[in-house]
């Protein structure tokens, strides 16, 4: 009985239909392993992402308390005012810097000018 018994468990162990079964779960849970194993890549993704947001955050604070500091001061009310709107205080003088390299530019092109180019130039002005 007791050999009949195991010769009987071996036939529905290996039956196709419980070999297909188990493949079927194999197949189920390798999925789900997969899709655990990509949203974890995408978390990691995501948590890099999310902390070199907060580290940027965190250094714009930083500059925007200097300059809240900076402008509780009178110096520093005053350098920006000047640096806005290009003011001076009475007896002092503005001076403008031109650079000339760009005009040196600007002779270049307009000497360049074709013959035509020249031509209409002088009816549009």
């Amino acid at each position: 009985m007791d050999f009949q018994q195991k010769k009987t468990i071996k036939r529905i162990m290996y039956s196709k239909i419980t070999l297909f079964v188990l493949l079927l779960l194999v197949i189920l849970f390798t999925r789900a392993v997969w899709n655990m194993y990509q949203k974890e890549k995408f978390s990691k993704i995501g948590l890099a992402t999310v902390e070199k947001k907060y580290d940027d955050l965190t250094s714009r604070k930083e500059y925007l308390e200097g300059q809240i500091d900076k402008l509780q001061t009178d110096e520093g009310v005053e350098a920006e005012i000047r640096d806005k709107f290009s003011v001076t205080k009475r007896g002092e003088v503005s001076v403008l810097i031109i650079d000339s390299s760009s005009s040196d530019k600007q002779m270049e092109t307009v000497e360049n000018k074709s013959l035509w180019q020249k031509f209409l130039g002088f009816f549009t002005q």
